[in-house]
């Protein structure tokens, strides 16, 4: 075969084809052997010449699969011990194939793809909707979803994925850090230890060798791209999460500040119902915080409605709206390759559960296109091991009935190949699910269940390895939470009063349709019957709240939810602004689909939708010194007068 026609075989259907020689040979084969015979190498191999490049090519794909929790073996050849060259590769099937004491009822496979859904965007949903891919491969059918709940947690800070990865293999890193109350960016080497998220922002949790001391570092600080060295580490005990999210909540109990409010203003609504937060005697709020710096830049959008009293060391902060911070490193891009192998090695064990199964019904029960499934089938009817030729014979192939899957939508395995049982989870899958888990048992229904702990247990023993510790706080919940939810599953309507961002309170009465989160923040999307449309609620703006025995008139199969949580409207206002590039993805909810962006002396410009100048005001006084409004002028003049009023009160 001509090179040319090699690079026609699609990166997945390389991983496939190596996973399945690997898990076919008890012996193990040489590197040599693999890249002769198994399907992606061998159209590309020399017998005669240079294969280094494709020999580098091997050393990806050795690591891709481990990625994915596939436990690739190495192993010595006999009698030639030390003999590097000679190395033969396996992966043996009881590491490789999921335990068989370990499966999931209904129930609880219903509650992990709501802790997957909490993964929605960033750095972990590539790892949870694999981890939910594997666990339909054992056929197991949900129930009903978790009424009402659409929980999410953001991870947007660029240096989550290289210290994810770094984590998990326990290699040391380094990258430039900017600590509080300095000007220039230090470069830190330490060994990850954990990653855990504390009040809605990610912290590292890392021992610093130089020091000897373990210290914990906010993601948001991390100004220069994450190096991973070649430099690796004994694993740390299994508690590091746990101590991290400890070692915060002190920090967060030993510090408070008092902060004037005005009445009745949108900073006494939502300040109020901080946890933790104490009125004083004459009126004040003490509140807990954890960094000065973050909590400056929150009190900060409140513009005059609040002023810090104590401490001393918070009134600069909230006053330096001028300073800027640098920007951060690129995004690492998805790699839909291992995606795709991942559905491979799950849907293999499903259709070997099945006699016969419509496409259909597979792509209902994997919860993908139906295209995607007539694609996987394709590339498994082809698949298989080199075999004794080393030619890929048609018994060496998994088979189907190719008459009855293109006639009839069908698909029925007649010849079996390598794969005998589903994979295990990798260790970064699995702890996707624990941290969403740990998320989830905040909510009422959850929060005394022993089926979070069951299952966290169950994750652990699956994985193919001691699941990265990433941990999530629970998030806070009070009363109102509980109300709507019960209010949700009984399908009866809600009357509160709400606080607007214009400082505006009126009675509602509300079909709540959803209740769903964002890192700490809880919202209430129902159809309102004072605007006569779907509308989102902050459940700290609400107060007063009542459950009325009136059945709902609007159900959510009837409206609209978008997947976004701010819609957009016609009579929203257009806003040019710049933004340091590291505080872009803070701004993703208010840009615009297809908004255009431009780099202007290191900023990007681009466009956000409001409804109203009140809620831009607030959001980029939020944000001192890392956003700028352009344009409108009178947009600018109502920021610049918010800013203005605030750091009045501080003079």
């Amino acid at each position: 075969m001509p090179a040319s026609a090699a690079s026609r075989i699609p990166v997945e259907e390389r991983l496939f084809s190596l996973v399945l020689a690997l898990l076919a040979t008890d012996s193990g084969l040489t590197k040599n052997e693999i890249l002769s015979t198994v399907q992606g190498y061998r159209q590309k191999y020399s017998h005669s010449g240079d294969n280094s490049n494709l020999e580098r090519q091997f050393e990806r794909d050795k690591d891709d699969i481990r990625e994915l929790g596939v436990p690739l073996e190495t192993i010595e050849s006999p009698g030639q011990a030390g003999n590097n060259q000679n190395l033969r590769y396996r992966i043996p099937r009881g590491e490789y194939e999921l335990p068989s004491d370990i499966r999931f009822s209904p129930e609880e496979t219903t509650l992990l793809n709501l802790a997957a859904m909490v993964w929605r965007e960033g750095s972990l949903s590539s790892e949870s909707r694999r981890a939910i891919i594997k666990l339909r491969s054992l056929g197991v059918t949900t129930t009903e979803p978790v009424l009402g709940y659409a929980p999410r947690v953001r991870v947007r800070e660029a240096s989550f994925e290289p210290l994810s990865a770094a984590l998990e293999k326990h290699a040391t890193v380094q990258f430039s850090y900017l600590k509080p109350g300095e000007r220039d960016a230090r470069v830190r080497t330490v060994e990850p230890l954990a990653l855990v998220q504390h009040q809605g922002r990610w912290h590292l949790y890392a021992n610093e060798p130089s020091s000897g001391i373990a210290k914990t570092f906010l993601l948001r600080r991390i100004v220069s791209q994450v190096v991973t060295t070649s430099k690796t580490f004994p694993a740390p005990a299994a508690d590091q999460t746990a101590r991290a999210l400890a070692g915060l909540e002190k920090v967060w109990n030993e510090h408070t500040a008092v902060v004037e409010v005005e009445p009745g203003s949108d900073a006494a609504t939502r300040l109020g119902k901080r946890r933790g937060a104490v009125t004083t005697p004459t009126g004040a709020l003490e509140l807990h915080y954890s960094d000065i710096n973050i909590f400056a830049d929150e009190l900060a959008g409140f513009g005059p409605e609040a002023l810090v009293v104590s401490p001393s060391c918070a009134k600069p902060c909230v006053l330096a709206w001028h300073e800027r911070r640098p920007t951060m490193a690129e995004k690492t891009p998805p790699r839909h390759a291992q995606d795709k192998l991942a559905f491979l090695l799950a849907l293999v064990p499903y259709l070997m559960d099945h006699d016969r199964v419509s496409v259909p019904d597979a792509a209902a029960h994997f919860g993908v296109p139906e295209s995607q499934i007539r694609d996987a089938v394709k590339l498994i009817g082809v698949s298989g091991i080199p075999g004794e030729t080393a030619m890929y014979q048609h018994g060496d192939l998994f088979d189907i009935a190719w008459d009855d899957f293109e006639d009839n939508d069908q698909i029925v395995l007649t010849n079996l190949v390598a794969i005998d049982d589903s994979p295990r989870f990798s260790a970064r899958e699995a702890a996707a699910l624990i941290a969403g888990l740990q998320y989830l048992s905040a909510l009422p229904e959850h929060a005394d269940r022993d089926a979070i702990a069951s299952l966290m247990s169950k994750l652990s023993r699956g994985a193919s390895a001691e699941p990265s510790q990433v941990g999530v706080e629970a998030s806070e919940t009070d009363d109102t939470l509980g109300l709507i939810r019960e209010s949700v599953e009984a399908g009866v309507q809600v009357e509160f009063d709400y606080l607007n961002s214009r400082g505006e309170s009126e009675r509602r009465t509300v079909d709540p349709l959803r209740i769903e989160s964002i890192d700490a923040d809880w919202y209430l999307r129902g159809w309102c019957h004072l605007r006569e449309a779907v509308r989102t609620f902050r459940l700290d703006r609400i107060s007063s709240l009542h459950t009325t025995t009136e059945p709902i008139t609007h159900r959510a199969k009837d409206v609209v939810l978008p997947d976004v949580l701010f819609e957009g409207s016609a009579d929203d206002l257009i806003v040019t602004i710049d933004v340091t590039p590291s505080a872009a993805p803070l701004l993703a909810d208010y840009i615009p689909d297809g908004a255009a962006t431009t780099e202007v002396d290191g900023l990007v410009r681009t466009t956000v939708r409001v409804s109203h100048y009140h809620g831009l005001k607030r959001l980029i006084g939020s944000m001192p010194g890392v956003a700028t409004v352009v344009d409108p002028p009178e947009a600018r003049a109502v920021v610049a007068a918010w800013a203005a009023a605030g750091a009045e009160r501080y003079t």
